[in-house]
């Protein structure tokens, strides 16, 4: 009962204070991002200057032709001279000529210069191949094997969702509980529950139900402002619960090491830092070390993206969130020991 009137009380204060309110403008500003600032596509659409001699063009089609003009992303011009003027008003955008110098067909190629050598091969290799086509005798024998067929994708504006999350639920959750504790020991509130009925670990609790509660409203939101009913949030719901909590005991250990907030911002920067290292692979699949893996925020970010999917891993979701529990119980034992040496020194 105590622990529960800790954190009626601990509500109540933080409302008077300026970091819950932090935490609500980083959820505002997430969803004003995400709904008027992000495009679903991040995919460049770039833009071709197209030249094509006329003696070229007898060669192609009246379909041919009329497939190049209706093409979107084409634009031809008059003379292949015009094509780096195009492309210095367009930095979106290549430039392709076509045309008959000495009896031989000549295909020159205009970049921006930022390009590097593997996409100028592939963009070569591509052309090589589209000409191979042209032959009557061409045969594709190309095949494509996937290792998972139904493998589903988010738009990438919604697959930035989860990382986000990740950073306002659970360490925002790290950051503004090690306030709230450095601040009760400027006041020396700490020390005085060392005279007091309250034991650390309601003390503790009080802190934990406060910033799960505003990460759960703020998490739960952000995601039905951005996403409306296209979640599992049920699913979503336990894992925001679970990592909030251990982000928060994380903090809470955290701040039982430091007096201030001033003598904690290395180690707490460090922490984070070392923490979003985890998101890495969900950004680069090809870079997963273990070292990386082992990490709480490796399966964190990939649980958080499970929920957007239509057919998510329930499993998974619910493995992660219970190592996380895990976690945060025994971060959260280590924090209580640690503030009970510290009011008895």
């Amino acid at each position: 009962m105590r622990a529960w009137y800790s954190f009626l009380k601990d509500l109540k204060v933080s409302f008077k204070s300026l970091y819950i309110y932090i935490e609500i403008i980083m959820a505002l500003v997430i969803v004003l991002v995400f709904v008027f600032v992000l495009p679903d596509d991040f995919s460049p659409n770039l833009t071709g200057y197209v030249y094509i001699s006329d003696s070229v063009k007898e060669y192609l089609t009246e379909d041919e032709l009329r497939g190049l003009q209706e093409e979107e992303n084409l634009v031809e011009v008059e003379d292949k001279s015009l094509i780096p003027g195009m492309l210095k008003k367009d930095r979106n955008s290549i430039g392709f000529s076509l045309y008959h110098e000495e009896g031989k067909m000549v295909y020159d190629i205009v970049l921006q210069g930022y390009e590097g050598e593997e996409a100028k091969k592939l963009l070569q290799e591509g052309i090589m191949a589209y000409m191979a086509t042209e032959f009557e005798l061409f045969e594709s024998k190309i095949q494509y094997l996937t290792l998972e067929d139904d493998n589903e994708k988010l738009s990438d504006r919604i697959n930035l969702l989860p990382v986000f999350l990740m950073v306002n639920t659970a360490f925002m959750g790290l950051f503004i509980v090690s306030t709230y504790i450095f601040m009760d020991k400027e006041e020396g509130t700490i020390k005085a529950l060392a005279v007091t009925p309250t034991r650390i670990w309601e003390y503790l609790l009080g802190k934990v139900g406060v910033i799960l509660v505003t990460g759960l409203a703020t998490g739960m939101l952000t995601v039905f402002l951005i996403m409306g009913n296209q979640v599992h949030y049920l699913q979503l719901f336990v894992l925001l619960a679970a990592s909030n909590v251990f982000g928060t005991s994380a903090g809470l250990l955290l701040s039982s090491f430091y007096d201030n907030i001033m003598k904690s911002m290395s180690a707490m920067y460090l922490t984070i830092m070392t923490f979003l290292m985890g998101a890495i692979p969900y950004f680069l699949p090809g870079f997963s070390p273990w070292f990386i893996k082992i990490l709480p925020s490796y399966p964190m970010v990939f649980s958080f993206r499970e929920v957007f999917l239509e057919n998510p891993d329930a499993g998974y979701v619910y493995r992660s969130s219970l190592l996380f529990i895990v976690l945060a119980i025994i971060l959260f034992a280590m924090a209580n020991q640690r503030f009970k040496k510290t009011i008895t020194a």
